[in-house]
This record gives structure tokens, C-alpha cells and sequence, in this order.
């Protein structure tokens, strides 16, 4: 196949962490097709893929964004990943230029999944996208994804929450640049879903009237994001109480270690008084109510840093972060697993059958309970095994 047609919605990089080096040298990775219905074993390079599906046909090169996703994000990503990997201690140190790379990886793996390129669909109700903000006449919804994809990799996080007008691209971003990192371990198995990562949501309570909440969800669209319609679909969320929280994404970047991106919320409230707590509804959630570090920072101008206001202004790329990672027992393990299976859109990736096959009784026993939000069907996984004797 010509060069740059195969191209990885979860990069094959990463893939390798989920795989098992064969006497070949090739990774073979086990993959759960949901859509077919069957388990097969697949070189990382031809998984997790489609052809051409980063080509833009009206740039003087069609592969420019596969290049730049490679070069620009991947690459380095894959830098810190390796340290990441090799050197699995009880902390993490990262600089803040390596802060942004990794926040930015995150963000662009938000996009760039195949599922996610689907969501551009023509046929969409245009005022429940925010591509209507932006998107420019004769471009299709797809090239308006590759263009928002193009424009975050061509700038830097701060650039795009300040001083670009995209607002899909700019509430992501808004979203990924306040939230705060934590990195976590399993002696057990992740497993690898055709996202790349999953989101704990869960549902909000609103306390005020439907209109009111609208209201003031449009005045904050308007001075977040400069745009209006958010009120609109904020008021029928909460008339259908379908308002929700994402507290945190999980990411796995290896079939033991993974990357968390933590709502602020939660770092808002660490710093709550114990007696004032009671007074919040604090969201449900089962990894953070066990699992909860802010990172400990070391600042190259610490000394010049005497007001809030002098951290943004005496910031430097070399100053450093340093992040517990935290032990993930079976049961969290499984819990994340599920959510992870739960949101694959076609495929799902492991690496030992024996790790992850707690993981798949307990999904399976969900279905079988009629467990409420449970989306896909893995009973033929279970099958599957049975009939090969593995």
C-alpha cells in the first residue's frame, strides 16, 4: 500500500503497549470486533486504522495532516511516553513543556477517532453542532473536522482558547487546559478501545428552574466562547434532567498505566473546608472518591512568585511537575475496563486473554442483568474463547 494510506485513529506506537512482540518482530495485538462479532489477532500496524482517512483533497499535499499528527504531536508525545513506560516509580516528573504536549495529545485524540468523524454528518441537526459557528460556505462537515484538527495542531493551547474563534475546538480546549493530570497503574490489564480513551460521566442535579439555568448557560457561552445557542440545549437538558458531568477521561496509554485528565471541580474542591463540604452535592464518582493527588510543582522562578498573579507572569517551560501514580486495584481495573467497552465504537484492544477476561464476565453479566446504559454485546467474546479452549 502506498505511503501514508494507512492511517491510525490510536496510533500504532501506542498499540504496541496493548500488544506481544512475535519471533517476527511484528506486535500482535488481540482485537474483539463488536461488528462482526468475533476475536482476531492483528499486527498493531494494520489495526485501529483507515485508509486515507486523514486526506485533505484541497491542500497542495493531501497527506499534510497525517504528516503533522505524526510530526507535530505524535512524536513528541511518544517521547515522554517511553520515559513513561520504562521508568515506572512511585512519581512522574514532567516539565511544563512536556504538560502541554501531553494535554494536547489528549485533546487531539478527542477528535481524531473514527467514531468522532462520523458525528460530522451532513445530516445533522445543525443547531445541535457546533460547527455551525464556523464552518465556511461549500465546506463539507468532515473538512471542517480536519480543518479544526489541522488548527490544533498548529497552535499553541493558550493561541486556542484566546485568540481563535473556533468554538468547538476553543471548549475542548477550554476544558483539557483547566483540568489537571494524574497518572495511574494496574498490576492487572487495561484494555484499548477505538477511541483511545473513555469518560466517567455522570448526572448533575439542577436545583434552579430550567429557564434560569438556560439563561445564564447563554451569558456563559457568550463570554467563554463568544457564541450564542447554548442556553437553548442547556434549558432542554435540564427540563429532560439529561444535564450531566465528565469528571475526568481516562486515557490508557499502556496495557498497565494510563493518563487522567481530572475535571477542576475536583481540584476546586480539595482545597474546600471540611465543614463547608456538607454543604455541597458532590458528583458520584468511583476512581476519585479512592484515588486523589494534586501534582507537587517546583518553579524556576519560585522566589519572584509572591502574588497569584506572578505565577502567570514568571512561568517557565522548564518548570516542573511532579505526579503520584497511583495503584489501581482489580476492581478499579474492571470498572474502568467496562467503561471502556462500553463506549467502542467497532473494535476493542488487548493484550492477555487471562487479565482481561474479569473484565469481560462482569460486562457480560451487566447484559445479562439488563444493567441500565450497558451498549454492547460481548457475549460471543465468551464464546469465542470457549470454542478455541483458550
Amino acid at each position: 500500500m502506498p505511503e501514508f494510506e494507512i492511517q491510525h485513529y490510536v496510533q500504532n506506537k501506542l498499540l504496541k503497549n496493548f500488544a506481544v512482540k512475535s519471533d517476527n518482530g511484528k506486535y500482535k495485538i488481540q482485537i474483539i470486533d463488536l461488528k462482526d462479532k468475533k476475536v482476531v489477532e492483528k499486527n498493531t500496524d494494520r489495526a485501529f486504522w483507515v485508509k486515507n482517512l486523514y486526506d485533505v483533497e484541497n491542500n497542495e499535499d493531501v497527506k499534510k495532516l497525517e504528516k503533522d499528527l505524526n510530526e507535530k504531536i505524535e512524536k513528541p508525545f511518544n517521547e515522554i511516553l517511553d520515559r513513561l513506560t520504562t521508568e515506572i516509580k512511585d512519581t512522574f516528573t514532567i516539565t511544563r513543556r512536556e504538560l502541554e504536549i501531553i494535554k494536547k495529545y489528549l485533546l487531539i485524540q478527542q477528535y481524531r477517532s473514527l467514531k468522532n468523524s462520523l458525528s460530522y454528518n451532513e445530516n445533522c441537526k445543525k443547531d445541535e453542532v457546533l460547527s455551525r459557528y464556523n464552518i465556511r460556505e461549500n465546506e463539507t462537515q468532515l473538512d471542517f473536522w480536519k480543518r479544526e484538527m489541522q488548527t490544533i495542531l498548529d497552535n499553541s493551547l493558550e493561541d486556542l482558547i484566546t485568540k481563535l474563534d473556533l468554538v468547538g475546538v476553543k471548549q475542548k480546549t477550554s476544558s483539557i487546559f483547566s483540568d489537571f493530570l494524574m497518572f495511574v497503574h494496574t498490576c492487572d490489564e487495561f484494555v484499548i478501545n477505538d477511541l483511545g480513551y473513555v469518560t466517567e460521566r455522570v448526572p448533575v442535579k439542577i436545583d434552579i428552574s430550567p429557564e434560569e439555568y438556560g439563561k445564564i448557560t447563554e451569558e456563559i457561552g457568550k463570554q467563554l466562547y463568544g457564541a450564542d445557542g447554548f442556553g437553548k440545549n442547556a434549558e432542554q437538558r435540564a427540563l429532560n434532567q439529561t444535564e450531566y458531568m465528565d469528571n475526568f477521561m481516562f486515557f490508557p496509554v499502556s496495557s498497565d498505566l494510563a493518563i487522567m485528565s481530572v475535571d477542576k471541580f475536583w481540584k476546586l474542591l480539595s482545597f474546600v473546608k471540611k465543614a463547608d463540604i456538607t454543604k455541597l452535592e458532590i458528583p458520584n464518582t468511583v476512581l476519585l472518591s479512592k484515588h486523589f493527588s494534586l501534582p507537587k510543582n517546583k518553579y524556576v522562578n519560585q522566589k519572584l512568585m509572591k502574588k497569584p498573579k506572578d505565577f502567570q507572569k514568571y512561568q517557565s517551560q522548564n518548570d516542573k511537575f511532579i505526579y503520584q501514580i497511583h495503584e489501581l486495584d482489580e476492581d478499579d481495573t474492571i470498572y474502568i475496563n467496562n467503561l471502556l467497552i462500553n463506549e467502542a465504537h467497532q473494535f476493542i484492544g488487548y493484550k492477555t486473554k487471562d487479565k482481561v477476561m474479569p473484565s469481560i464476565y462482569v460486562y457480560v453479566m451487566k447484559q445479562m442483568y439488563n444493567v441500565e446504559n450497558v451498549k454492547n454485546d460481548l457475549t460471543f467474546v465468551l464464546e469465542d474463547f470457549d470454542s478455541k479452549n483458550v
